[in-house]
Formats: structure tokens, C-alpha cells, sequence
């Protein structure tokens, strides 16, 4: 393959898809082309089309996949990734390019579908309810009422101090430990007899049908090991896996991936060590290198940053050497820069958050002041503030203001209620909004503050179902409201 020209392999890999409007790069054919019964590393660089080349690497694959009974396995962790990647791998290979025998969704349902809920029961004597012996669900986060017979007394002393079941979980390893998931749950600091304790509420917990995800994983994995005929079977199935953003497996996820490599699948990795964030999911990454190295990944780079220029690049190319001491990899920035003046640093007080947004505009409107070129301005409508977890977004997105005016409240609140994924201070801070414009704008600013600013001629009930109809209203596309695209 090496020997053949650029064009000779994109040629290669257009004659097998619907549709490719762009030419991947070098980097990114040489990916796509890599055997598929060869183990790889794809070790992407942020901005560098990684979604945009596994969908297109997945197309190809299957379009030239011959067997009805079995397929390629493509995981992520989110729904969002996922419907990503499935969303690509149809427009480059059609739309029965994500249907059976192939499996494109999160590495949870996957696990989900085709070990716990069919198979679980075995390794723990789950019972089921009227023949459905799948597992029920729960978060680490819910402390519900019948939970509370799985607790289990960690003291006394000064006063009574117990941990929920779905505070810890089994880890996958040998021999089989105790692992909290909680930061209140200190499983260090207890005694054997209270460690044994826990470990039999917890299978009481697994015998009654009931599960947390980290959980979930630990009974996938305790199948496995155990049957190795539905081992076989399942790698059967599914001989091929490429799991996207790999940095971010926990070890029982790995540990999982294990089993199955040494039985014969074979494991394709995507991503980026150096960008792992689920912290709280147990990541290792020096577990993660260690898996790369023993089955003998063959490592591909993409180095081409498509999304940032090189003083954007290379501020966070200082940071990563400054966090791991390690000489990163070579990062080129592909963006063109159009200001002299590409990273900023702002700080701010926690009251300073929710101005950032028009702290930000104005400094885009500044910049483009010294632009002379329209063409080259920068768009408000297409730029963005990235954070990395929703509740900043919902701080700056949400959070009232006594400097707003009437209109303004009405769009924030609007801005508020479309917060995806929309939370309860969202859906509050919405009502407040505004209840408190239309108070202002028919009513002079008279309402009840605590009743979303309820004019008297209304019950509380009857206005927040006035401003339910007229969000609704309001947010209807076809209406030309909002969105808002002036």
C-alpha cells in the first residue's frame, strides 16, 4: 500500500463511498487505508478531523464487509459522539452503512445490549420479574428510599455513618477489590469486618436485579471470565471494535477489552492520552499506554490542527509540557490568524462570570475594528465559548442580572430555557426572566417576586402557565423569533 501514489489511494477509498466532498489529508488516508485486522492507535491531535476520519474509515470497512452474521463494533462514550460518528459513517457509506450485523453507539449500550441485561443474571442468580431478567439501572448520585436496606454502617462514633450501596463498586482486578466512587466514602480508612460488609450488601444489590454503570461493567466483565463460550461468541460477533476517545476508559472498561483482545478481537484505539478528562471514572492512562505497547498497536498520528493557528497550538502544546514534563509531539496549526493577539488571559471574580459573554463580544467587536477586509472579520454568530462542563455554561448562561433590561431578560431568560441539557436552576432562572419582563412591560414592575413576578390578576399557577404557552409560542421556528439571527 505504501508504495501506491496519493491519488492511487484516494481513489482506493472513493470508489467504496456514497460520497466524500472533501480529500482527507495524508496523515488521515493513511489511517483510513491501515488493515483492519491489524490493531492500531490513531493518536489525534485536538482539531484534527477525528470524528470527520473515523466515520469515514468505519464507511469504508464496512463497505466492503462480506459476513451477514457479524461486524465492526465502532464505541464512544457519549450519545453525542456517537450520533457523530453514526452520522458520518452514513454519509460516507449510505444509510444501511449503521444497521446490522454492525453496532455504532456509546461503549455503555453496547455493553448493555449484548452482556448485562442478557446475560448478567447468571453470574449473580438474579431471579427476574414476570421472564425479564434485565438489570435495573442507578445512578451513584440517587440515595432513593429502597435503597436504604443495601446500606451498610461504616461507624458510630461520634454518630452513625453509613455508606449507600451505590457509593462503591467491584473493581476489576485480581483479587477483586472494593473501589469508592464517592467523594465521602473513604474505603482506606476502614476495617476487614466493615470491608466484608460491604461487599455483601453489595451482592445483595446485584442479586435483586439493581446495578450502577460502574457496576454494570464489573458483572460484564465477571461473565466473561467466567463463560468463556459467550466470550467466544460475543468476540464471534464482533471480531473488530474501534473505540473512540480511548483516554477516556476506566479500568474496568479496559480490563473488559482485555478479555476480549486475548480472545481474539481485535481493538482499534482513537484519541489523545493527553486529553483525558473523566478523572472521577478511575482513568489510568498509564494502564491505557500499557495496553497500546503489550498488543502492539500500530501507532498513526494526526499532527494537522484544522481548527486553531500556531500561537493557539503552541500555547497548548507549553501547557502539556508544563502539566507531564514530557516533549509533546510537533502540532501544526492549519488556521490562518487573523489577529495579532490569538490567546487571551482574562481573570474574574465569581460575581465577574456572568458577564464573560459580553465581555466577549465586545472584545470580538474591538478586533474587528482593525480589520480593514469584511471578509476577514470575525463573526459573532460563529463564535462560541467552550467550557468544559455544563454547569460553567449554566453559571454565565442563566444567572439573572439587575443590569438587564426588559427586552434583554426576555432573551436571556429564552437563552436560558434552551440550555441543552436543561437543568432545574436553568428552567428557574428562565420563569424568572421572564416573568419579570412581562411584569415590566404590561403590569409597571408589579408582581410577586417569589411567584416568577405574578401580576395580582393571576394565580401563580395560571401565570407560570402564561409564560409556559408563551415560550412555547415564542420558540417556534417558524415564527421567526427565536433563534435569534440578528
Amino acid at each position: 500500500m505504501s508504495e501506491l501514489s496519493f491519488e492511487d489511494k484516494l481513489n482506493l477509498v472513493k470508489v467504496r463511498l456514497n460520497t466524500l466532498d472533501r480529500y482527507p489529508s495524508v496523515e488521515q488516508l493513511d489511517f483510513i487505508l491501515h488493515p483492519i485486522d491489524k490493531p492500531c492507535y490513531l493518536k489525534a491531535c485536538p482539531g484534527s478531523g477525528k470524528t470527520e476520519v473515523v466515520g469515514i474509515k468505519a464507511a469504508y470497512e464496512i463497505s466492503k464487509w462480506k459476513n451477514y452474521f457479524s461486524g465492526i463494533a465502532v464505541l464512544s462514550f457519549t450519545k453525542n459522539a456517537s450520533k457523530e460518528i453514526a452520522e458520518r459513517i452514513k454519509k460516507f457509506g449510505g444509510t444501511n452503512a449503521t444497521q446490522h450485523p454492525h453496532f455504532i453507539g456509546t461503549i455503555d449500550s453496547w455493553l448493555h445490549g449484548y452482556i448485562l441485561h442478557p446475560f448478567a443474571h447468571k453470574a449473580t442468580g438474579y431471579k427476574g420479574k414476570n421472564s425479564d431478567k434485565s438489570y435495573r439501572l442507578i445512578d451513584n448520585e440517587e440515595k432513593y428510599d429502597f435503597l436504604a436496606s443495601f446500606k451498610t454502617t461504616i461507624s458510630y462514633k461520634p454518630y452513625p455513618t453509613c455508606a449507600w450501596v451505590n457509593d462503591y463498586y467491584f473493581e476489576c482486578s485480581e483479587p477483586v477489590e472494593l473501589q469508592s466512587q464517592s467523594r465521602y466514602l473513604d474505603l482506606t480508612a476502614i476495617d476487614a469486618t466493615v470491608k466484608k460488609a460491604l461487599q455483601e450488601n453489595k451482592s445483595k444489590f446485584l442479586k435483586a436485579g439493581l446495578a450502577t454503570y460502574a457496576d454494570a461493567e464489573f458483572l460484564c466483565y465477571y461473565l466473561l471470565k467466567k463463560n468463556p463460550s459467550i466470550l467466544s461468541n460475543l468476540v464471534n460477533r464482533f471480531p473488530i471494535m474501534i473505540i473512540d476517545e480511548c483516554q477516556d476508559l476506566s479500568n474496568n472498561q479496559l480490563e473488559l477489552l482485555k478479555l476480549l483482545n486475548q480472545a481474539g478481537s481485535v481493538i482499534h484505539f482513537v484519541g489523545d492520552n493527553n486529553q483525558s478528562i473523566y478523572e472521577f471514572k478511575k482513568v489510568y492512562v498509564e494502564k491505557i499506554n500499557a495496553f497500546i505497547l503489550e498488543n502492539k498497536l500500530v501507532e498513526k498520528l494526526l499532527t494537522k490542527n484544522f481548527r486553531s493557528n500556531q500561537k493557539i497550538v503552541n500555547v497548548c502544546i507549553g501547557l502539556e509540557k508544563y502539566n507531564t514534563g514530557i516533549e509533546p509531539q510537533k502540532i501544526i496549526g492549519n488556521e490562518s490568524e487573523l489577529l495579532s493577539v490569538s490567546c487571551i488571559f482574562w481573570e474574574y471574580t465569581a460575581s465577574e462570570l456572568p458577564m464573560l459573554p459580553q465581555r466577549f463580544i465586545d472584545f470580538i467587536k474591538s478586533q474587528n475594528e482593525n480589520i480593514k477586509e469584511d471578509e476577514r472579520k470575525i463573526s459573532i454568530r460563529k463564535s462560541a465559548i467552550l467550557s468544559r462542563a455544563h454547569s460553567t455554561l449554566s453559571e454565565f448562561r442563566s444567572q439573572p442580572t439587575s443590569e438587564l433590561s426588559k427586552v434583554e431578560m426576555l432573551a436571556t431568560g429564552l437563552l436560558c430555557w434552551a440550555n441543552n441539557p436543561r437543568t432545574g436552576k436553568d428552567m428557574q432562572n428562565a420563569l424568572h426572566l421572564i416573568g419579570k419582563s412581562i411584569s415590566l412591560l404590561a403590569y409597571n414592575g408589579n408582581g410577586k417576586h417569589q411567584h416568577q413576578f405574578c401580576p395580582d390578576d393571576y394565580s401563580p399557577i395560571e401565570w407560570r402557565n402564561q409564560l409556559s404557552d408563551l415560550i412555547i409560542n415564542i420558540t417556534i421556528t417558524s415564527n421567526g423569533i427565536y433563534p435569534f439571527t440578528g
